[in-house]
């Protein structure tokens, strides 16, 4: 894979990417040595971002898959990401899209993005015609940011409550765990300021 990379440097790289994705027979390792090369990062993203399919759902799901191998590489891409997902049609390809933000730490994600986030977030997890797995994704970044500005947790868990019957039952059981977890930091929370002030 290594050759296979260098080689896609040399040509037009978005296109070989392209074709890849579309034609390539690929496994894990192949992917991981892929995203390892700082070169072809900005052309995969671009890939990643778009509408081309299935090698733009491919692309991300590749990206999405090495994070715990590239992370310091992709970050910097966090804007760029949460930008171009109102613009993605595709459920599975949103899925991949949400795992960057799902799968860092808050304080990676630029604060700045927090507020256009939740808003997106929200939208997805409230629609009955995105996919389960989509929504459980825009609930966990949800949550990650609930857990911040604990005063979300109320209209998550209203939002929950409206829609847990359209959800598989393995999903409504997580996310009400994680809601009532939430839940119970915000009251200990409080209840520790009160304490303080008094």
């Amino acid at each position: 894979m290594k050759a296979q990379s260098d080689k896609m440097v040399q040509k037009n790289t978005y296109q070989e990417l392209k074709t890849f994705f579309v034609e390539g027979q690929f496994c894990t390792q192949d992917i991981v040595e892929m995203t390892e090369n700082p070169e072809l990062i900005p052309d995969l993203m671009k890939l990643a971002l778009s509408n081309d399919e299935p090698a733009g759902w491919r692309a991300a799901w590749a990206l999405s898959h090495a994070m715990k191998h590239s992370i310091n590489l992709l970050i910097p891409y966090l804007p760029e990401i949460a930008d171009a997902l109102p613009e993605i049609r595709k459920d599975g390809h949103i899925r991949e899209l949400l795992k960057f933000f799902r799968d860092v730490k808050l304080e990676q994600i630029p604060e700045s993005l927090h507020g256009q986030l939740f808003d997106y977030c929200f939208t997805l997890f409230e629609n009955n015609n995105v996919q389960p797995g989509t929504r459980s994704n825009a609930l966990q970044i949800l949550l990650k940011i609930a857990e911040k500005e604990p005063l979300l947790i109320g209209e998550i868990k209203a939002a929950f409550e409206m829609i847990s019957p359209f959800l598989s039952k393995g999903i409504r059981y997580s996310c009400q765990r994680r809601i009532n977890e939430i839940s119970l930091q915000t009251i200990n929370t409080h209840k520790t300021r009160y304490n303080v002030e008094n």
